[in-house]
């Protein structure tokens, strides 16, 4: 007998037990469904089909994680005719094709399901949870796609539950909020508000990963964090219980998901309050990098409290496409239909090689930012520093060199970003139930620092990893020695290495286990859904 042949029987022997636990009248099995009608003869067949499989040498199976997984597969074709793909089908090949970096694109889950709405999404995780201890469903959470490290929303030999189809978009009745589904993305929602001449703090690809990690948006300034934004989750809890969480409801699980990503439950759908919004005005300048100590001084300036037009966005970016190659751009946004505005003035006295700028609404002016081209690897890691010019122009020194030692690739692209952390920005998240950043408090301007490599070869993944972990642990001692550093490490930009969740002060993550053991006593989100960022263990140093 085939090991093929062995784990369909395996598979078949917990369909019949599961089917006789819950009065189940049916499964279904390679694409045929059995009528189960009479209760005692199930579990008959299912008892002599484990004492058959019991005989059988242990050594002819595979392990039970893997088989474990190959039968979750099995339950869930039962349970969802239709929606579950496997690598013969077009749909599995499409929905891994999708991620944006390679390194997501390569991990293989044994089965990929397409759950259709929030029911659905419960019916999914009821099957996966109740699998047994021995052979448990171990499985992924997918919304954009948009992460950069391996199995932050993929899994190897696993399921991975795909929720790019929950993409519906409506209005409340007074259109004060929008509901948008767990894996819609930014441009389909402009699509819904804008006309509308309504806005939400947003960004430019996936929904669910950027708001349950933080968000940053052109409207970060006034309103704080895209999470903060957030009036109430929809959430398929570990039980498959759906429930929401609000500032009056569930309130501690509504904080939990403001920064504490996939550990709680999954959210199906987002519900965000809108404010009045025309159109925007928008310019990006070009400089010579000999520009970039004037830039810095300008993006000191420009991200000072006092100075701070809260109708103002900006990023700074150093871009090196080459070792000896680096341009410098100076990407601004203003909420209002002007021109030029003053709140920029400093950037546009920098020597230019060129600019554009154009006046339009948030669907026109994202389509034309993506994240960056999919297709390649990618890593990201992230900073936060006191608003200082003289640590932007060091970790800029320190980042050239960093670019002088990575391996020589055909995809090769390095950038360095700054964007604002004003005080007004971080203190937002109090006005809204609060968040787990901590931040509520913070005393002083800062930046967040955010680096983007990409390349092709995975030959190069170690040293590319091993080289800006060194490029961060310099910059921090550096920080350190000037009385500039912040520990906040920006989860929306942070590496796998980097455990942001650790950086949100013990208190807050003490309020995320609270909330963990709460909502998920079983730790299923914890142990069974190894992907994304898990909460630290405590007690933290």
């Amino acid at each position: 007998m085939s090991v093929t042949t062995l784990r369909k029987v395996f598979c078949i022997r917990n369909l019949l037990i599961r089917s006789a636990a819950h009065k189940k009248t049916s499964y279904l099995h390679n694409q045929v469904t059995l009528p189960l009608t009479d209760q005692p003869t199930i579990i008959m067949i299912g008892i002599l089909l484990f004492l058959f499989v019991q005989a059988i040498p242990a050594e002819l199976f595979p392990t039970n994680a893997r088989l474990g997984n190959e039968c979750c597969c099995q339950e869930l074709l039962s349970s969802l005719p239709g929606l579950v793909a496997h690598p013969a089908d077009t749909r599995y090949n499409s929905s891994l094709k999708s991620y944006w970096s390679t390194q997501e694109q390569a991990l293989l889950p044994y089965c990929i399901v397409l759950p259709r709405n929030s029911e659905d999404v419960s019916r999914v995780v009821t099957v996966l949870t109740a699998s047994n201890s021995t052979s448990p469903c171990r499985f992924a959470i997918r919304g954009g796609g948009h992460a950069s490290f391996s199995g932050a929303a993929n899994i190897n030999a696993g399921v991975t539950i795909d929720l790019q189809v929950l993409n519906e978009v409506t209005f409340s009745a007074n259109k004060s909020v929008v509901h948008i589904g767990g894996g819609s993305r930014w441009g389909h929602v402009y699509k819904t508000i804008v006309p509308a001449r309504k806005a939400i703090l947003g960004g430019s690809v996936g929904v669910p990963g950027l708001v349950t990690a933080g968000g940053y948006s052109y409207f970060s300034a006034r309103y704080g964090f895209v999470f903060d934004c957030v009036s109430n989750f929809e959430v398929v809890l570990a039980n498959g219980t759906l429930v929401s969480a609000n500032a009056v409801s569930n309130a501690q699980l509504y904080r939990a998901h403001k920064g504490g990503q996939n550990n709680f439950g999954i959210v199906t759908r987002f519900d965000m309050r809108t404010f009045d919004q025309g159109d925007l005005w928008s310019g990006t300048w070009i400089h010579p990098v000999s520009a970039s100590s004037s830039s810095f001084m300008a993006f000191e300036n420009f991200a000072n409290s006092q100075n701070n037009d809260m109708d103002a966005a900006l990023i700074s970016t150093l871009t090196a496409t080459s070792k000896s190659t680096w341009t410098l751009s100076s990407t601004m946004k203003y909420a209002q239909p002007i021109p030029r505005p003053q709140a920029f003035s400093e950037f546009f006295k920098l020597s230019t090689i060129q600019h554009s700028e154009e006046i339009g609404n948030l669907t026109a002016l994202t389509a034309g930012e993506p994240l960056g081209e999919p297709g390649y690897r990618w890593l990201s890691a992230t900073a936060t520093y006191a608003n200082n010019a003289t640590m932007m122009e060091a970790f800029f020194k320190l980042a050239n060199q960093t670019v002088q030692q990575l391996p020589s690739d055909p995809a090769f692209s390095f950038s360095l970003s700054y964007q604002p952390l004003t005080k007004n920005m971080a203190s937002q998240g109090a006005r809204f139930g609060g968040n787990s950043y901590g931040l509520e408090n913070l005393e002083q301007d800062h930046a967040i620092y955010v680096v983007n490599l990409r390349w092709s070869s995975a030959e190069n993944d170690n040293v590319n990893d091993d080289l800006i972990r060194d490029l961060f642990t310099a910059s921090d001692v550096a920080a350190q020695s000037m009385g500039l550093y912040h520990p906040l490490k920006y989860t929306n930009y942070a590496s796998l290495w980097q455990n942001p969740i650790s950086t949100y002060g013990n208190q807050n993550i003490k309020e995320l286990w609270d909330v963990s053991k709460e909502y998920d006593p079983q730790q299923i989100f914890q142990e069974r859904v190894p992907g994304g960022f898990k909460l630290p263990k405590l007690p933290l140093v």
